[in-house]
């Protein structure tokens, strides 16, 4: 299976139901076919808050100098350590 979106992280969008705006910060494939987009932001007393929404709900918003710049380093820990066998 392929997966493929057109949500572009660290680009501003709007859920229409809720009102929600925000950054997109990561893009959820399931088995079923749904892509499902976190987005992050401030709420309305700035505390930072993020929420996953379906990407078809989803708007572009515009460019207001809110968008995230990728990441300079890798984060998670080492990729090189191999599990422990059972």
């Amino acid at each position: 299976m392929e997966y493929q979106t057109e949500i572009v992280l660290g680009q501003r969008y709007r859920d229409v139901p809720s009102g929600w705006e925000g950054i997109a910060t990561g893009v959820f494939f399931y088995v079923n076919g749904c892509t499902r987009v976190n987005l992050a932001g401030p709420d309305k007393v700035g505390q930072p808050k993020d929420f996953v929404f379906d990407e078809e709900q989803l708007v572009r918003g515009d460019d207001r100098g809110w968008t995230l710049d990728p990441p300079t380093s890798r984060h998670g820990g080492p990729r090189s350590v191999v599990p422990p066998a059972r």
